[in-house]
């Protein structure tokens, strides 16, 4: 009867084992691929709201100042990250045309158009984070930004939005949602 109980604590520890292990894997391949730039915690912890108070990490300045240096020897990323920038400059300046020209369709842009609606100025900040996903034609990229409008007052709200990324017909990238 001893031995029944030892072989069942060596058969139990086992397959603790083994299922342990195979949780540990790395993930399948309907788990999307991400680069190996840290994942933006920004685009998914909640907002916050800071005032400006003199330090760099902490005064708000309309623009596009994100860094891109984690990618410039990335050739398939170029003309995406070039789209991104173009699309967060057209939404600093309310520049509808160019905002229209980073979107893969008419229904896209209009569906995104509130960002140029609002009062709302925005300062994008920080290293973008690119998100291959599984189907090959299409990319998603999270991205830290600041808000300042009439909700906040004399503070800024950082927070974090995620751009998705499709190929047009002739193969160039183009903003389907952003989120």
């Amino acid at each position: 009867m001893e031995k029944s109980k030892i072989r069942s604590s060596i058969f139990l520890l086992a397959m603790l084992l083994v299922v342990g292990t195979g949780c540990s894997q790395e993930p399948n391949a309907e788990t999307p691929k991400t680069t190996e730039t840290p994942v933006n915690e920004a685009a998914q912890s909640p907002q916050t709201v800071k005032k400006g108070t003199g330090k760099d990490t902490e005064v708000f300045q309309e623009g596009v100042m994100i860094d891109v240096s984690d990618y410039k020897n990335e050739q398939k990323y170029k003309e995406l990250l070039q789209t991104l920038e173009s699309n967060m400059n057209a939404m600093v300046k309310k520049d509808a045309v160019a905002f229209e020209k980073t979107f893969l369709s008419q229904k896209d842009f209009e569906s995104n158009r509130f960002f140029l609606d609002t009062q709302d100025r925005y300062q994008f900040v920080g290293k973008p984070t690119i998100i291959e996903q599984e189907d090959k034609d299409r990319i998603d990229v999270g991205v830290r930004y600041r808000v300042k409008g009439s909700e906040v007052g004399e503070n800024f709200k950082e927070t974090g939005i995620m751009y998705n990324f499709k190929k047009d017909a002739s193969g160039d990238w183009k903003v389907i949602m952003i989120d």
